[in-house]
């Protein structure tokens, strides 16, 4: 069905997002204990910042979606 060369790099980056979800609370409780929460949310607010910045960066090209969209007589 899947070949072995698919399976093997899949597994090893979905094994790598649960080990990282696992490690991210525990990393958490360690900068509460030794700062504050205010911290935390700090470095919260600063992750979502990142990605809207990442995704103003984006250039899309949207204008054969647009004429796709003409045709059908959507717009």
């Amino acid at each position: 069905m899947v070949e072995d060369s698919v399976i093997s790099p899949t597994h090893r980056i979905n094994s790598s997002m649960v080990t990282w979800r696992a490690s991210w609370p525990s990393l958490a409780g360690m900068l509460i204990a030794v700062t504050s929460e205010g911290w935390c949310f700090l470095i919260d607010g600063i992750s979502y910042i990142a990605v809207i910045v990442s995704l103003l960066m984006m250039r899309l090209n949207i204008a054969p979606v647009r004429a796709k969209l003409r045709r059908l007589g959507l717009t």
